[in-house]
């Protein structure tokens, strides 16, 4: 019985921090800042025929990686474009065997319209980040990786992960 009298006990102490959150003023849940994130574009971009001109340039690298016996790295793709290219097609880095595709989605459910992901040749994901979109003027920065079966390139190393890394620049 003790068991069941502490249920209730923090059931209801969780309903009350609940009711907390509302604003006294006029009941409902407090957005504070919510707004200035859409006023900077940091979310969606709304409306299907809305074209990016957006100049900023984005610089992404995949690469493969080996750990062991010793550390390795090899370039599988790069490429430089703006964000608006991003914004409005997509953009993506291959050797062939694995893909970076970056591309946003036009109609997110919350602010997370960034997209980066590592697809291998047949289409299968390996790894993928969603952020928010990138303000003006701030430092944009992120890495993702995944783990592969052994490969051996050319270099006769043998590369068991990759890694894709992408930074963002003003023109």
């Amino acid at each position: 019985m003790n068991k069941l009298s502490l249920s209730l006990l923090v059931a209801s102490s969780m309903l009350a921090g609940c009711a907390d959150a509302v604003d006294q003023d006029t009941g409902r849940a407090e957005t504070q800042g919510a707004g200035a994130q859409l006023d900077l574009q940091s979310g969606k971009l709304d409306g299907a025929a809305t074209v990016s001109t957006d100049a900023r340039m984005v610089n992404c690298h995949l690469e493969y990686e080996a750990f062991s016996p010793t550390f390795a790295v090899r370039t599988a793709g790069t490429f430089d474009t703006t964000f608006g290219q991003i914004e409005n097609a997509s953009a993506s880095a291959t050797d062939g065997a694995y893909r970076l595709v970056v591309s946003t989605n036009p109609t997110p459910p919350y602010n997370l319209s960034f997209i980066a992901q590592i697809v291998d040749a047949k289409g299968a994901g390996l790894s993928y980040i969603v952020l928010p979109r990138p303000h003006v003027g701030g430092a944009f920065l992120f890495e993702l990786g995944a783990g592969i079966a052994p490969v051996t390139l050319a270099d006769g190393t043998s590369y068991d992960h990759l890694r894709a890394y992408c930074s963002i620049r003003m023109p």
